[in-house]
């Protein structure tokens, strides 16, 4: 532990803190005999994870260019992390003022984000109540849906209509709506979201939104196998 806290130039206590969290996560082990601390497995899977959202990012950030010069919003694309989203990557472009723009490595529950209830609509009814069981369902804000039996209900309407918005569920005065990327499984493995002020994310400018940013998303989903016979009739194209 001494050597390691010598070796970043951080006090024991702060690194003890920190390795006690990779600990818990699977990143470390410490030997019983010494003492030691070494890396896992895990970590393996982990580097895996970082080359392969680096790939997906090249694919998506054309796309997600042409979406925020067009309408002068955030675009970010959203990949889930242990039950949580982590934000890739952001392009903001130098239109209206933004407010709370997402940064690479932000990291937001599920329940109330709309990338988060993208990919919640591939967990089964089990693997959905264990989520909820094991994470909770935290209140942010008035607008946030704080029950398993409304989650539910939001995932039915997202499956539905085929994209995800937050209507100022984790931060007020912040809307957005998100698109699925899925691949040759028909899995959702990212999303881009839009996101602007409240004032700014009407229902009329959302609609605006849904068009480019669902095609946007089908044109990514299809280089990574996806296939529109997968999903028969999704609903905007209904």
């Amino acid at each position: 532990l001494v050597n390691i806290a010598r070796q970043c130039g951080m006090n024991i206590s702060t690194v003890s803190r920190f390795l006690a969290a990779l600990q818990l996560r699977g990143y470390v082990f410490q030997e019983p005999d010494t003492g030691r601390y070494g890396l896992s497995f895990k970590i393996c899977r982990l580097g895996r994870n970082v080359s392969s959202h680096a790939d997906l990012c090249g694919i998506c950030l054309p796309y997600m260019r042409q979406l925020g010069h067009q309408f002068g919003e955030a675009v970010s694309l959203l990949v889930e992390h242990e039950e949580s989203v982590v934000c890739l990557d952001t392009v903001a472009d130098s239109g209206p003022m933004l407010v709370s723009v997402r940064r690479s490595g932000n990291v937001t529950p599920m329940h109330c984000s709309d990338g988060g209830k993208l990919f919640l609509c591939d967990y089964t009814p089990a693997r959905l109540e264990q989520y909820v069981a094991g994470r909770g369902l935290g209140w942010y804000t008035p607008h946030t849906i704080t029950t398993l039996e409304r989650l539910r209900r939001e995932l039915l309407q997202v499956r539905m209509q085929g994209y995800a918005a937050d209507q100022e569920e984790y931060e007020l005065g912040v809307r957005g709506v998100a698109g699925p990327i899925k691949d040759y499984t028909n899995k959702v493995v990212a999303a881009i979201e839009v996101n602007a002020p409240a004032v700014r994310m009407t229902p009329e400018h959302l609609y605006e939104l849904l068009p480019p940013l669902l095609e946007s998303c089908g044109k990514i989903s299809r280089r990574l196998g996806w296939e529109p016979e997968m999903d028969p009739k999704p609903a905007w194209r209904r």
